[in-house]
């Protein structure tokens, strides 16, 4: 539409409406009187002409709802021109007329300057039903754009919450941004960043690389780009990222927060929230701690299962091997009385032994904890070591491996964990019998030292053997679960 110049037009109808238009506003394009039976179309006040590409539109040509159609759909996009179509349809104004008599749709033009509203007053003439309407064409641009500048701003205050340091609008075509919203902090730190500044990568820009120190690996960098921001904010209606800010010695985490704003279906650009979340960070990465502590506390029990029963397979096999070997001597032996009752007696001392360890598998809250508790009770230890030498007499024997042993104790009788102790020393002596050789030696001697402490005796075991031993380098490992060194001549040997 162009021109503000209003021209009276004479009409043999105009002193019907006369009312009418004394109570209308003064700014209006164009009022037409609309005869609903027969579609004719009578002018009363209008703009003096209007340019529809190389035709001239005057007052006296619009006579008719085509004519009257192609008048005001002039600059208008295609879906609105259709809502248009389907407005100024003779049935459809009568039946929108027909509750209250009266009624108004809004629609925009795009012309050079930008955006344009008008909207259009249908009052019925009369009493229904209507056979005569009046239409009004009003310029509404700046209540319009009034309106959407509200409810832009609602969305605004409905989408970020009031913890937000900055809130600010960037236009989707322009870049332009608006700030809505700024702590005082921040335009204390990045005031003239903000005033200087008006168009988005400006300002991301001057944040950047002159206010702060800023990761490159940061999500801030990718989103220095405009349109990759918008595109992705087009897509997934909100995005929203953390990135860390180095600020002199101190280092904070924020939140940015972007999202779409639109009207009637059309994009208009996003809302930019930032929040200071470094609180929120620590209280995250305290509870992360907190899960990974639980985490390593139950992969612990369950290491700590794993390692006892592992354990126990390795040291209930030396009993299990001498009871079974003793078994087979006593069966050879049942004419031989004495023979009889010391094989006997020997497969009794490994079954106790045996009992003891299946009873410790048994007890799950030790294995869950890792702990073993010691118990004292009262020991001769020199039963308990002749009970161990003779365990291992019959697989060294079956080996060809010289085996000796001594036992230099003045003090037989102690208190202490006959079953850790036997533990220890079953699986000293074991791996002495698993890495050596056939026709090798192994020593065991127990050598009890004085003691400055009264009630207290002091007792050194040794096992010695001419088997594959182990590198100096490797003795620093000798107390890691399960460790031993890989040499070429421990493969094939069994053990965990």
């Amino acid at each position: 539409m162009a021109g503000n110049n209003l021209v009276q037009l004479n009409n043999e109808n105009e002193h019907d409406i006369l009312d009418v238009i004394n109570v209308l506003s003064t700014k209006y394009y164009c009022i037409v009187r609309i005869n609903l039976d027969s579609g004719e179309v009578s002018p009363m006040h209008f703009n003096t002409s209007i340019s529809v590409e190389s035709e001239i539109y005057v007052a006296e040509q619009i006579d008719s709802m085509d004519s009257l159609l192609t008048f005001l759909g002039f600059g208008m996009a295609e879906e609105e021109y259709n809502r248009l179509e389907e407005t100024l349809d003779l049935d459809n104004i009568r039946i929108d007329l027909w509750d209250e008599g009266v009624y108004e749709r809004t629609f925009k033009w795009t012309g050079m300057n930008g955006d344009y509203y008008y909207r259009l007053n249908f009052i019925g003439v009369g009493e229904a039903p209507y056979n005569n309407v009046v239409l009004t064409v009003l310029d509404v641009t700046e209540r319009r754009l009034a309106e959407i500048e509200n409810r832009k701003n609602s969305r605004i205050v409905e989408a970020l919450s009031d913890d937000f340091l900055a809130i600010m609008f960037v236009e989707a075509e322009t870049q332009n941004i608006r700030v809505y919203r700024a702590a005082k902090e921040v335009l204390d730190r990045y005031g003239s960043a903000l005033t200087t500044q008006k168009r988005y990568g400006d300002i991301i820009d001057a944040y950047v690389e002159g206010c702060v120190k800023v990761s490159k690996e940061d999500a801030i960098y990718k989103y220095r780009d405009f349109n990759t921001l918008m595109e992705e904010v087009k897509e997934k209606g909100i995005v929203s990222f953390v990135y860390n800010r180095v600020l002199g010695e101190e280092s904070r985490q924020y939140r940015v927060k972007v999202v779409k704003i639109e009207e009637n279906g059309e994009f208009l650009g996003v809302v930019i929230g930032i929040k200071d979340v470094e609180d929120e960070f620590r209280k995250d990465k305290e509870t992360q701690e907190l899960l990974q502590n639980a985490l390593d506390e139950a992969k612990h029990a369950s290491e700590s299962k794993s390692n006892f029963l592992f354990n126990m397979s390795h040291d209930i096999r030396t009993p299990m091997n001498a009871i079974l070997g003793f078994a087979s001597l006593a069966g050879k032996e049942v004419d031989d009385r004495e023979k009889l009752l010391d094989y006997l007696s020997k497969i009794e001392s490994s079954g106790q032994h045996l009992l003891g360890l299946i009873n410790d598998v048994l007890d799950m809250a030790r294995i869950e904890s890792g702990k073993i508790d010691i118990r004292k009770e009262v020991v001769n230890l020199e039963q308990l070591f002749n009970e161990i030498v003779d365990m291992f007499r019959l697989d060294m024997e079956a080996k060809n491996i010289t085996f000796e042993s001594t036992l230099n104790i003045n003090n037989k009788i102690v208190e202490t964990d006959g079953l850790r102790l036997k533990q220890i020393v079953f699986n000293l002596l074991g791996n002495a019998l698993k890495y050596t050789p056939e026709g090798g030696n192994v020593w065991f001697e127990v050598n009890e030292h004085p003691s400055d402490k009264p009630g207290i005796a002091s007792y050194e075991t040794v096992v010695r053997d001419n088997g594959i031993g182990m590198s100096e380098e490797f003795q620093k490992h000798l107390f890691e679960l399960f460790e031993r060194e890989d040499r070429a001549s421990v493969t094939g040997a069994q053990g965990t």
